[in-house]
């Protein structure tokens, strides 16, 4: 499994796979489930990160947010560039920012509140708030609008054909994330 994980990443990355063997193999269900048994699910309750929300530190709140409502990783929020962020939209034009998800200060202190809210599991860190948006966001049924929010690329021949992803679709999304999380919509600005 996580030669597979390497693969992605080096896909995600552009680079060729070192090991080009299984760009052709699916991973299988029992692969899946055999990850999930060996490592746990890498998922929060919405009560898990409204606790958080409330021991976290104003920066870490902000980051927790993006993580949950943008699928970001630690890196991705440290590395935010705010060139990039459309305050006047609420939106960020963004590809994947980092790849890494390694020993640093926002991992450690959103560890630090994981372990004060009794929420610290065996490898379940920053990064299950992305597992965790994906999951949620998965629930609206539309992917290419997953995909583009977590700055993935569009898997297969649509990578290529789908040139445009409406915000309103995106918007759809992120609602529903903030639905499930919070149990209200936002309200227009």
């Amino acid at each position: 499994m996580a030669e597979y994980h390497r693969v992605a990443a080096d896909l995600h990355a552009g680079r060729q796979p070192k090991n080009r063997s299984l760009l052709s193999e699916a991973v299988t269900v029992k692969d899946v489930c055999d990850h999930q048994i060996r490592h746990g699910k890498k998922l929060f309750t919405p009560e898990d990160i409204r606790r958080m929300l409330e021991k976290a530190s104003i920066p870490l709140r902000a980051m927790i947010l993006l993580g949950i409502n943008g699928g970001m990783g630690n890196k991705d929020c440290g590395r935010l560039p705010l060139r990039i962020v459309q305050f006047d939209k609420g939106v960020y034009a963004h590809g994947k920012i980092s790849l890494g998800t390694r020993s640093d200060a926002t991992r450690e202190e959103f560890d630090k509140v994981l372990v004060k809210r009794n929420l610290k599991r065996k490898g379940v860190g920053f990064y299950a708030l992305r597992h965790t948006f994906r999951t949620w966001a998965g629930e609206v049924q539309d992917p290419h609008a997953v995909y583009r929010i977590m700055g993935d690329v569009v898997p297969g021949m649509d990578a290529y054909y789908v040139e445009e992803i409406e915000l309103p679709r995106l918007q759809a999304v992120v609602d529903h994330v903030r639905q499930k999380l919070f149990g209200t919509r936002p309200t227009a600005p």
